[in-house]
């Protein structure tokens, strides 16, 4: 069969986007999913041994997760990264 088609962005290029979406379903991934949210909120992402906990956008992340993949997160979430808001003058 033909390769898929793809694209490939690097790590300097996925941080300089101004939001990050997570995407995560399914009970298999709990755990991992949990790991990733310890990384992401409480270290550097020089010290990240999952790759998603080195992507630092400019502004905030989005997380979509249905519950069984977010089972092992913590009941009360802070933000990884607070809300931007954009005023106008």
């Amino acid at each position: 069969a033909p390769p898929h088609a793809r694209i490939s962005l690097s790590l300097h290029t996925i941080n300089a986007a101004r939001h990050a979406l997570l995407l995560v379903v399914g009970a298999h991934k709990a755990a991992r999913l949990a790991q990733a949210y310890r990384q992401i909120t409480t270290q550097t992402a020089a010290a990240a041994s999952l790759p998603i906990a080195m992507v630092q956008p400019q502004r905030q992340w989005r997380w979509l997760c249905d519950s069984a993949a977010a089972a092992q997160l913590p009941t009360r979430l802070p933000s990884p990264h607070p809300p931007h808001r954009e005023t106008t003058s």
